[in-house]
């Protein structure tokens, strides 16, 4: 069994770099990453909150969090559906 060296430099040379994005699908992607980072901020800090909030207002914080479940998936789909679709229809 022979050990093959693969050089990057040689592969980049037979299939070529990549292109850059167009300033429209950039401005796309950054939104929807900035977007999706934010809601996951938000989720992962109401579930922070749930599990440091003391006793007494816990009640409060069970609806927050209530809430959050209820309204980032569906955003989150639909911030990615806009996305690919969007991507899809442009090409």
């Amino acid at each position: 069994m022979t050990d093959k060296v693969i050089r990057i430099s040689e592969e980049e040379q037979k299939v070529g770099t990549a292109k850059e994005l167009p300033p429209k699908d950039r401005v796309r992607l950054y939104l929807a990453s900035y977007m999706l980072g934010g809601l996951a901020v938000l989720l992962i800090g109401s579930g922070v909150l749930l599990a440091f909030t003391p006793a007494d207002h816990m009640a409060d914080v069970q609806d927050f969090f209530t809430f959050v479940k209820a309204f980032v998936p569906p955003l989150v789909t639909l911030i990615i559906g806009f996305y690919f679709t969007s991507q899809s229809s442009d090409s």
